[in-house]
């Protein structure tokens, strides 16, 4: 066969394409052609080897597959070149050791073909909290409060409007997004735009922006957790005024002078 090639495949993923690409295997060049070919493969051999089928040495098929312009592959195409100097800006300022780690995955994660191993798919799911009840400071409080939350953000928001480089604009930026979601979905649940969750996350981004870089230790830290709670408090009234507004739990409702504000 010319296309031959080492073919692993596992049952439990043969229709992770659909139908029309469990007929494409069967019915192209490895395949029995449902019956046409009785050397090629059909879904009962597949089925009957779970852990892969050798269809021979593979063959060289370069440089007939290319479609570059130039024939070639290209190593450095000019899209990629171009973006180099926008790469290099984001991962300046280097960091102390002259080393930084990129990447967003987690161990049990790393690649697809890896999913069956039962070291990494068993154990522990990751923490949807890290004590943010522990937190020291505002903005610690909102690196351990809803991890998944937290990680979208993080990357998505604040690391692409300047992250650590612009620290207080990114901060900013990312809960005026954050507050842009809430507004939405209290505004699509109650049917009007009450505003408290504008305020909440402005009034939290403001603290947070001026606490982000701020390590307290020793007695320092016992403090600023108190400090946190406190600060905490006293804004969630403006969070949970939406909340309300869905589901009652006030018992004697929201404080009159807020309610008329």
């Amino acid at each position: 066969m010319k296309n031959q090639a080492q073919l692993i495949t596992y049952v439990d993923r043969l229709s992770g394409g659909g139908l029309r690409d469990l007929a494409r295997l069967l019915d192209g060049p490895l395949g029995d052609a449902f019956g046409a070919r009785p050397d090629g493969l059909n879904l009962a051999k597949v089925k009957d080897a779970p852990h892969g089928i050798d269809m021979g040495a593979l063959e060289p098929r370069l440089p007939e597959v290319l479609r570059t312009p130039s024939g070639k592959i290209e190593m450095a195409p000019e899209p990629v070149l171009a973006d180099v100097e926008r790469l290099r800006r984001s991962l300046s300022p280097a960091p102390a050791n002259g080393m930084r780690l990129v990447g967003r995955r987690h161990l049990r994660s790393n690649n697809s073909w890896m999913h069956n191993l039962p070291l990494l798919a068993g154990g522990r799911a990751r923490e949807f909290m890290d004590a943010p009840l522990l937190a020291p400071t505002p903005a610690e409080f909102w690196r351990r409060y809803n991890q998944p939350a937290q990680q979208f953000f993080y990357e998505d928001v604040f690391k692409r409007v300047g992250g650590f480089r612009s620290p207080v604009r990114a901060t900013l930026v990312t809960f005026a997004a954050s507050a842009l979601v809430h507004e939405y979905v209290f505004g699509v649940l109650l049917g009007r735009v009450q505003g408290y969750q504008t305020l909440f996350f402005l009034v939290q981004g403001l603290v947070v922006a001026a606490t982000i870089r701020l390590r307290p230790k020793g007695w320092r830290m016992w403090l600023g957790i108190g400090a946190t709670w406190i600060f905490n408090l006293a804004t969630s009234l403006l969070f949970f005024a939406s909340v309300n507004e869905v589901f009652p739990f006030y018992s004697r409702g929201l404080p009159k002078w807020f309610a008329e504000w």
